[in-house]
């Protein structure tokens, strides 16, 4: 009898040493906050992108003035630039006198820029009839704001990817590249 009591007391012993032993017939859990590592599955959140400042040129008074706007960073600078200018001013700019002679059914198709030359290319509203010096001024606020751009030295148009000419301050159209110094007569006043 006293051999069945010792291999009732071995099993009971073998029992303690394996459950310290941490030896487990089913899955362990462990607390997420116990592990060295995080199991989460999600993505990371995408850092919101930084905002550009460019000037865009609305018109007042029969010439153009300079208007900071903030484009999303996540936009080339001349097409965060053209996007804006082609938006409108605000109503508080309105109120201010501040307008725009670009239509606002104007999109943009594409604007690329190659060798300092910003090629924008426009929906068919941007030639909407108006007076000539409307129009003058509306060509004038696209070359002003892409120009201001550090890598835009001149202004190419394009209407629905044709090609098309500009008229300049000297009244001949040209279908070359044009330059802020084109419309120096519309040129916004020093502060």
């Amino acid at each position: 009898m006293m051999g069945r009591y010792l291999h009732i007391a071995a099993a009971i012993v073998i029992g303690v040493v394996q459950s310290a032993c941490g030896r487990s017939s089913g899955p362990v859990v462990i607390p997420p906050d116990e592990l060295p590592f995080s199991v989460a599955r999600t993505a990371p959140s995408p850092s919101p992108s930084p905002e550009e400042t460019v000037t865009v040129f609305f018109a007042r008074a029969g010439g153009l003035v300079p208007t900071a706007r903030a484009v999303s960073g996540q936009l080339r600078p001349v097409e965060g630039a053209a996007r804006a200018l082609l938006d409108g001013p605000t109503a508080e700019e309105r109120v201010d006198g501040i307008d725009s002679t670009v239509p606002p059914q104007t999109s943009l198709l594409e604007v690329l820029v190659g060798e300092q030359v910003a090629d924008v290319d426009l929906s068919a509203e941007f030639q909407s009839p108006a007076e000539p010096e409307v129009i003058h001024i509306r060509i004038a606020q696209v070359v002003w704001t892409l120009v201001d751009l550090p890598d835009v030295n001149a202004v190419r148009f394009f209407i629905d990817g044709n090609l098309i000419s500009v008229v300049t301050d000297g009244g001949v159209p040209v279908d070359r590249p044009v330059t802020a110094r084109d419309f120096a007569s519309v040129a916004p006043l020093s502060p």
